[in-house]
């Protein structure tokens, strides 16, 4: 099984849902177009006053077409599993034992993507409907201030551009989620292309990919 997170859907490219088994877009994109086979990724925060404005925006990707639903906050499964979607655990759900994964399954979860801080063999022993990270930059924090505006223009911000520098010159790119707030990742993406016999050995044939500012 494969499945792929892509920030910016324009970067999809041909052929892909051929590749992936799932692709997941922001929800927030749904509400503008129709994406043919396409699922959504929730807010990484809703607040209960914005609670009924994504259920809304749910409700319309729903009806445009969307059936899956990659979620990253427990109490965010059931607003997902009330408007019928299927329902796949993000890796901020921070899944770190069999005992988590055991339960989010009996939550109703088809699938989800384990902690990056698991070692292969970890990995191996959780088993369950679990995936691995193989390539991408790791979220690393959301902000509720919108970074962005503060160190690039609106514009460059939406079309992610934007970046933190720390002391040494390494460069966090930061994108623009949901209301505004900021979410950071990481300066250098994993990858994991040269490893696929140690996945093998360890039994992993679940990957997973997030395509942000590539």
């Amino acid at each position: 099984m494969r499945s792929a997170v892509f920030f910016n859907p324009e970067n999809i490219p041909d052929g892909a849902t051929d590749f992936f088994n799932y692709i997941y877009i922001p929800l927030e994109l749904y509400e503008k177009r129709r994406f043919d086979g396409l699922g959504v990724m929730l807010p990484e925060v809703i607040f209960d006053s914005e609670r009924d404005k994504v259920k809304k925006m749910l409700i319309s990707a729903y009806n445009n077409g969307a059936r899956d639903a990659l979620v990253g906050n427990i109490g965010h499964i059931e607003l997902a599993r009330e408007l019928g979607f299927e329902v796949h655990g993000d890796i901020r759900l921070n899944v770190f034992n069999s005992s988590s994964m055991a339960k989010l399954e009996k939550e109703g979860l088809c699938d989800c993507v384990l902690s990056p801080e698991l070692t292969l063999r970890q990995i191996r022993d959780i088993g369950g409907r679990s995936a691995v990270t193989v390539y991408g930059r790791l979220p690393l924090m959301i902000l509720e201030k919108c970074v962005g505006k503060e160190i690039a223009d609106c514009k460059r911000c939406g079309e992610g551009r934007a970046a933190l520098t720390d002391r040494k010159g390494v460069s966090f790119p930061v994108i623009r989620r949901f209301e505004h707030r900021s979410l950071i990742l990481n300066s250098v993406p994993i990858y994991m292309a040269d490893r696929k016999d140690e996945l093998r050995r360890a039994e992993i044939t679940a990957e997973h990919f997030i395509f942000s500012v590539e």
